[in-house]
């Protein structure tokens, strides 16, 4: 991961000129940051909890109005939940992901196609575009506060989740 130290964008490879301030050279390579306790942090021991002892959820799920994606989601989007679409370059996510998602208020963040893009697909697929936010917000730091901010939202799409960093990464 590259990061520009003069405005925090992100980037999977170094590139020359930062598209967000337009400084040059200042993308910077981000190590991984190394696994294990930190100091001080004492080992935590086991719970473990009978299913007899747990409450059970009522949670109401979002239809699609795809009936085989609600079928492998079991009925639906349940709140709160995360779910990884997985594939091959080029095979329909996206636009899968916008066909179902025509009747839901969707904040979609883009870190591969432009909100142009992104538009002109929804409007192919015939989309309520009021119902839909767009960002290419790619900072998870930016995108937590925003959504934070917003009121009523059924669902946040990350398209594609790698392009997404942290700036404490």
């Amino acid at each position: 991961m590259f990061v520009c130290s003069n405005c925090g964008e992100g980037s999977s490879t170094w590139i020359g000129r930062c598209p967000a301030c337009k400084e040059w050279n200042t993308f910077k390579e981000m190590r991984e940051a190394k696994e294990g306790r930190a100091k001080g942090e004492k080992k935590q021991s086991l719970a473990i909890t009978s299913f007899k002892n747990i409450a059970s959820q009522k949670n109401t799920r979002k239809k699609t109005g795809l009936f085989e994606l609600d079928r492998v989601l079991g009925g639906g989007i349940v709140p709160g939940s995360i779910i990884l679409l997985t594939g091959e370059p080029g095979v329909g996510k996206s636009t899968l992901l916008l066909q179902a998602l025509k009747g839901l208020k969707t904040l979609y963040i883009s870190g591969e196609e432009s909100a142009e893009q992104v538009k002109e697909r929804a409007e192919r697929l015939e989309v309520d575009l009021d119902q839909f936010l767009f960002s290419d917000t790619l900072q998870v730091e930016g995108i937590v506060s925003g959504v934070q901010e917003q009121k009523d939202l059924d669902v946040i799409v990350i398209d594609s989740i790698q392009t997404v960093y942290s700036r404490n990464a």
